[in-house]
């Protein structure tokens, strides 16, 4: 993960940590929401991708309807 900012790699971490913390104390609401964390920053980097992509597909379709 080195070509992604820090927050991600901190927001990954802190993620894993509370996951294992509820794996070992049987807290399954600490491991959802610690799996849940660290699937977010990689959920905000795809959206973002999207949102560039679906840029690009509608000023191609501008240049075809002139």
């Amino acid at each position: 993960m080195p070509d992604q900012p820090p927050k991600t790699d901190a927001d990954h971490t802190r993620g894993s940590i509370k996951e294992a913390i509820g794996k070992i104390t049987g807290d399954k609401k600490a491991i959802r929401e610690g799996s849940a964390e660290k699937l977010a920053p990689e959920a905000k980097q795809l959206r973002a991708e999207a949102g560039k992509r679906a840029d690009v597909y509608d000023d191609r379709a501008k240049m075809v309807r002139q």
